[in-house]
C-alpha cells in the first residue's frame, strides 16, 4: 500500500479505464504512461473487484481510495451498515475500531461529531482522505491504539457518548476466533471502562457466537440484531446501555434477499412461554424460516406467530395448508413423502437426477445420504431428509414462487 495518497489525474483515468481488467495480465502488461502511480493503481482495481458486490456504491465513486484486500474482506457490507444507521443516531460517537470505515462513516451521519479510531497507519491514512473526498466535516480520523484514545479521551458528558466496537475475530497466529474473550480488544475487559465514559456500546459480534452465553457476559444487552444477506448470517449487533440490567431482551432477525427485507422480531419470555403445534400430517405447504431466524432460536415462536405446526420438535421445519405471502424464509410445496425403505427409494427417487438435498435431524450427513442416494446437486426439485411421528422419511418438494400467492391444496 502506498505511504501517501496523492492521486493524479492520468493513475485515476488508468483506473477507471481498467477497472473490468484481469488484475494479473493487466500487471504483466505494465503501464506506458509514466505518470500512472501502476502499481497503485493495480491495487486499487484489485480491491474494487473484490468490493463491487459488498460495496457497490464505494466501488461506482473513483474519488475514494480502497485499502488492501484483507481489509476489504473484514469491513461491513453496505447494506448492513445502512441498517446499523437506521437503529442509531445521538451527540457523539467513537468508532474505536474503524478500520476501512464503512460503518463509521454511514454512521456519522446520524451524529453530531464522530471520531474515528484506528492504529494501522495506512488504514488511517485511507480514512482521512476518504472523509475528506466525502466532505464529512463533523468527521475526526485518529491514528492511535483504540484503548489509548479511550484512556486519554475525558468526554463533558458521557451521557452523549456512544462507543462502536468490531473487535478483530483473529488469533495472534492468525486463526479465526468467535469468543468475546479472545477477540482484541477484549470486550469484557474493556466493558466498565467503557461505561465510565459512555452511555451506549454497540458491538459487531462473529454470527457463529451463541447468543445465550453472550447475554450472560454481558447483561447489559437490550436488543439483538442477527443480520442475514441472501440467507447467510453475516453478523450480529448487540446494543448495551449503560447500568440496564435486561434479563427480557427483544431479538431482531433481519434478512436482506433479493426482492425485500425480511425482518421478524421476539423476546425470550415470548419464545420461552410457547408451546409448539405438531405437524399430525405433512402436506400443502412446508416453511423454513431464514438463517437469521434460525440463529436467534425463536422456533416456537415464529411456528404459532405464523399459525403453523412443527415437523418434529427439534426440527425447525414447518406446514400448513395454506400459503403465507409474508413468511421469512422459503416456502415450498409438498409434492410427496418418501420412506427409507429400498424398495420406495428406489421406486421415487431417480438415480443420476438433480436434487437440493438438505437433512434436518436427520441420523446421517447430507453428502452421506446423497452418495446412497446416488443423486446430482441442483435443479428445481427439492428433499429434505428429517423425521416426522418418530420415523425418518425424505419430503419431496417444489420451491413456490411469487405467482403462486394465494394458492391453497
Amino acid at each position: 500500500m502506498i505511504s501517501d495518497i496523492n492521486i493524479n489525474s492520468e493513475t485515476q483515468k488508468f483506473i477507471r479505464e481498467h477497472i473490468t481488467c484481469d488484475v494479473r495480465e493487466l500487471a504483466l502488461k505494465g503501464s506506458k504512461e509514466a505518470n500512472v502511480h501502476f502499481t497503485f493503481a493495480i491495487e486499487q482495481i484489485s480491491s474494487r473487484q473484490k468490493a463491487k458486490g459488498k460495496l457497490p456504491g464505494w466501488y461506482a465513486n473513483f474519488d475514494l481510495v480502497f485499502p488492501k484486500s484483507l481489509s476489504i474482506e473484514q469491513s461491513s457490507s453496505e447494506i448492513t451498515a445502512v441498517y446499523k444507521s437506521s437503529l442509531l443516531s445521538g451527540s457523539i460517537l467513537v468508532d474505536l475500531t474503524a478500520g476501512f470505515g464503512v460503518d463509521g462513516i454511514q454512521l456519522s451521519n446520524k451524529f453530531q461529531k464522530t471520531y474515528l479510531i484506528e492504529r494501522q497507519l495506512e488504514l488511517s491514512k485511507v480514512l482521512e482522505y476518504n472523509v475528506c473526498q466525502l466532505k464529512l466535516p463533523n468527521v475526526k480520523v485518529v491514528h492511535q491504539d483504540g484503548i489509548d484514545f479511550l484512556d486519554a479521551f475525558q468526554p463533558e458528558d458521557p451521557g452523549e457518548v456512544t462507543f462502536y466496537l468490531d473487535p478483530a475475530r483473529r488469533g495472534k497466529g492468525g486463526q479465526k476466533v468467535v469468543d468475546l474473550a479472545d477477540c482484541e480488544p477484549n470486550i469484557l475487559e474493556l466493558k466498565e471502562k467503557l461505561f465510565e465514559k459512555g452511555n451506549r456500546i454497540v458491538l459487531k459480534i462473529s454470527p457463529m457466537l451463541d447468543l445465550k452465553k453472550l447475554l450472560i457476559s454481558i447483561p447489559e444487552i437490550t436488543e439483538l440484531h442477527i443480520i442475514a444477506v441472501q440467507n447467510e448470517c453475516k453478523e450480529i449487533l448487540a446494543l448495551c446501555l449503560k447500568d440496564a440490567k435486561n434479563e427480557d431482551p427483544i431479538l431482531y432477525s433481519i434478512n436482506f434477499n433479493t426482492l425485500k427485507k425480511e425482518l421478524f422480531s421476539f423476546r425470550w419470555s415470548e419464545e420461552n412461554s410457547q408451546i409448539p403445534r405438531m405437524a399430525d400430517s405433512i402436506s400443502g405447504f412446508l416453511y423454513e424460516p431464514n438463517s437469521a431466524i434460525m440463529k436467534s432460536g425463536g422456533f416456537k415462536t415464529i411456528g404459532n406467530r405464523f399459525s403453523l405446526k412443527k415437523v418434529d420438535y427439534h426440527t425447525h421445519l414447518y406446514v400448513s395448508d395454506l400459503w403465507i405471502e409474508d413468511f421469512p424464509g422459503r416456502v415450498f410445496e409438498v409434492v410427496d413423502i418418501i420412506g427409507m425403505g429400498k424398495s420406495e427409494l428406489k421406486e421415487k427417487i431417480k438415480k443420476g437426477e438433480s436434487y437440493n438435498l438438505s437433512t434436518r435431524n436427520f441420523p446421517m450427513e447430507t453428502e452421506t445420504l446423497k452418495k446412497k442416494l446416488q443423486i446430482k446437486d441442483g435443479g428445481d426439485k427439492f428433499l429434505f431428509a428429517t423425521v416426522w411421528n418418530q420415523k425418518h422419511l425424505l419430503i419431496l418438494c417444489h420451491k413456490c414462487k411469487e405467482e403462486n400467492h394465494g394458492r391453497t391444496t
